[in-house]
């Protein structure tokens, strides 16, 4: 799986691509999410639990920006706002939500060939 394959800062659309070709569906170290987790605190509750999962086991990636049917990736669909923002909203609930702190948290913005980004 390319995602598992390389560090994250060298993600290319063109990896994200080939999870959506070879219909790589989501297992017990991916996740494949459309959008990005609201403010609501039920929206904070849910990713929070979502990335707690991971850390408790064996790691894995969730990938915002990726239309998926019934676990399978269809599509990239470009988020909004400005990555950076975004990342360290994200970043944030994660160090003010979970207890005891997460190490080795990463996330990278993917830019897409039509314009904007996944994460």
């Amino acid at each position: 799986m390319p995602v598992d394959s390389k560090p994250i800062e060298s993600l290319k659309e063109a990896d994200l691509q080939a999870l959506i070709s070879e219909a790589t569906a989501e297992l017990h170290r991916i996740e494949y999410k459309g959008t990005l987790p609201g403010n609501s605190r039920d929206d904070r509750i849910e990713f929070m639990a979502d990335v707690s999962s991971f850390a408790n086991g064996n790691g894995g990636d969730i990938i915002y920006g990726m239309a998926a049917t019934e676990g399978v990736p269809k599509r990239l669909q470009t988020l909004p706002g400005n990555a950076d923002d975004e990342i360290a909203r994200l970043e944030s609930m994660i160090q003010d939500g979970i207890a005891p702190r997460l190490r080795g948290f990463k996330s990278h913005p993917v830019p897409l060939a039509s314009g904007g980004y996944v994460i």
